[in-house]
C-alpha cells in the first residue's frame, strides 16, 4: 500500500468516526429530550393524581363534619325532649305531693277541730308522712 493510499483511509476512518459522534450525539439528545419529556409529564401526572386525592380527603372530612354535626343535633333534640318530659313528670308529682300535703294538713286541721286528742292527730301525721 502506498503512502497516499494509507493516509486516505485514515482520513475516511477519521471521518466515519466522527459521522458515528455525531449519530450518537444526536440520538443521545433525542432520546434525553423524550427521557425529559416523559419524566415531566409522569410529575405533572402525579401532582395532578395527589390534588384528586387531597379533593376527596377534604371532601371525605367534610362528610364525616357533616354527619357528626347532625348526629349530634339529633341526639341533643333528643337528650332535651327527654328533659323536658322528665321534668313534666317531675312537675306532676310535685304537684300531686302539693295537693296529697294540703289534704292531709286540712285532715289535721279537722280533727284538731273536732277535739281529738293530740297523739292521734300526731299518729295520724306520722303514718301519712310514712305512706308519702
Amino acid at each position: 500500500m502506498a503512502g497516499g493510499e494509507v493516509t486516505n483511509k485514515v482520513q475516511q476512518a477519521k471521518q466515519s468516526a466522527s459521522e458515528s459522534m455525531d449519530d450518537a450525539k444526536d440520538k443521545t439528545a433525542n432520546w434525553a429530550d423524550w427521557v425529559a419529556g416523559k419524566f415531566s409529564q409522569f410529575q405533572d401526572d402525579a401532582k395532578d393524581e395527589a390534588q384528586r386525592l387531597t379533593d376527596r380527603a377534604k371532601d371525605t372530612a367534610s362528610n364525616a363534619r357533616d354527619s357528626i354535626n347532625s348526629a349530634a343535633q339529633g341526639t341533643q333534640k333528643y337528650g332535651s325532649q327527654k328533659a323536658k318530659e322528665m321534668a313534666d313528670v317531675a312537675s306532676d308529682k310535685f304537684g300531686d305531693a302539693k295537693i296529697l300535703a294540703s289534704e292531709k294538713a286540712n285532715q289535721a286541721m279537722d280533727t284538731a277541730a273536732t277535739g281529738k286528742t293530740t297523739n292521734t292527730a300526731t299518729n295520724f301525721a306520722k303514718e301519712k308522712a310514712h305512706d308519702a
